[in-house]
C-alpha cells in the first residue's frame, strides 16, 4: 500500500485496503487490531483502532483479514468488548503486511463535533447511526450544519440523489459516523453524475 499524508493531515492511500479521507497521520506505534462489539444489537466485527479516546473510538473494519476502506467513529458508550488480536495471529501479519496499522486518527477527531466540522469543510458523504435505531439502521447525507450540540444532514438517497431533506440530529444520540468505506464512495461517484 502506498500512504501520503499530506500537510493538511488528510492522507491518500492507494493499494489493497486503501481508506481514503481517513483524516491520518503516521502512527509512532502500530495502531492496535482485534475483535469489537458495539451497539445494543451487539454488531461484531473486526477493527483497527486509529483512535480511543474517553469518549469514543475510530476504527478501521477488517474483513477476512482485509482491512476495508473508510472510518467510523464510534461513541465509547456504545462499545461493549474489544479483544485484540494476538500478535502473531494471521490478522495482524496481513495488516502489517499492508502498512495498514501504521496510520492512525488525530487525537482532536475524537471529539465529534470537530470531526463533523472537519468532514464537512471536506464535503464528505457521511452515514449516521443514532442510538434510537441503533447499528441495523443509518441515514446518508452531507454535514451541512454543526452547532454546538446539534448536526444536520442534507440527506442522500440509496440511488445516490439528493432527496432534499435536512436530517438533524443532537449530538448527543448520534453512535456512529461512517466515512470513506466504499458505499460512501459509491453513492459519492453518482453525486458527480448529476
Amino acid at each position: 500500500m502506498t500512504c501520503i499524508v499530506q500537510s493538511d493531515g488528510m492522507e491518500q492511500t492507494s493499494g489493497p485496503g486503501e481508506v481514503t479521507s481517513g483524516l491520518l497521520v503516521p502512527a509512532v506505534v502500530p495502531c492496535p487490531a482485534g475483535h469489537l462489539e458495539w451497539d445494543r444489537g451487539h454488531e461484531a466485527l473486526d477493527a483497527i483502532v486509529r483512535l480511543e479516546t474517553a469518549d469514543a473510538l475510530i476504527i478501521t473494519e477488517v474483513h477476512d483479514l482485509w482491512p476495508q476502506a473508510g472510518c467510523r467513529w464510534l461513541s465509547q458508550r456504545e462499545v461493549l468488548a474489544f479483544e485484540e488480536f494476538d500478535l502473531a495471529s494471521a490478522d495482524i501479519r496481513v495488516l502489517d503486511a499492508l502498512g495498514a496499522r501504521a496510520l492512525r486518527a488525530e487525537p482532536a477527531l475524537g471529539d465529534l463535533r470537530l470531526l463533523l466540522e472537519r468532514l464537512r469543510h471536506l464535503n464528505e458523504l457521511v452515514a449516521v447511526y443514532t442510538a434510537r435505531t441503533g447499528s441495523d439502521e443509518c441515514l446518508v447525507g452531507f454535514v451541512s450544519e454543526v452547532r454546538q450540540a446539534q448536526l444536520t444532514l442534507d440527506e442522500v438517497s440509496p440511488d445516490g440523489g439528493r432527496t432534499g431533506e435536512r436530517l438533524d440530529y443532537q449530538l448527543g444520540e448520534v453512535i456512529g459516523v461512517d466515512w470513506g468505506t466504499d458505499y460512501l464512495r459509491a453513492l459519492s461517484l453518482l453525486q458527480t453524475e448529476s
